[in-house]
């Protein structure tokens, strides 16, 4: 069974995207399967584990898992191994997701389940605002 992890705390500057992937480089290195997902506007974890310039992110940002019956999610393959569900520097979508209905918040998870992508991982690490 997939464990999802979830890196969040009300304050900014605490840490939680450097322990998303110091976390994500521990399960790799472990041999574990691991997806990471990038809700934090500033896109540190994604520009991190992406190693690549934004015009070159592939797959499902992140901000898409915030919309109704979003079942075809694609994540990014990156370099060091693990797969990335992104978003680029100061996503100003992923910004406004504050404002989405209160109903809305249950999405990502929801889109995840359905889109049967969990079983292909023994880890996902969110990276929240």
């Amino acid at each position: 069974m997939t464990k999802i992890i979830s890196f969040s705390n009300q304050k900014g500057g605490v840490g939680k995207s450097t322990i998303c992937l110091q976390t994500v480089f521990y399960l790799v290195e472990a041999g574990y399967r691991v997806l990471a997902v990038d809700f934090d506007p500033q896109g540190n974890t994604s520009s991190r584990l992406s190693q690549s310039d934004e015009a070159t992110y592939t797959g499902t940002p992140s901000v898409r898992l915030f919309d109704e019956n979003m079942h075809e999610i694609q994540p990014m393959k990156c370099v060091r191994g693990m797969d990335l569900i992104w978003t680029t520097k100061n996503d100003p979508e992923l910004s406004e997701i504050e404002s989405l209905p209160l109903n809305c918040v249950v999405n990502p998870i929801t889109n995840l389940k359905a889109s049967g992508i969990l079983d292909n991982y023994d880890y996902v690490l969110v990276d929240c605002p």
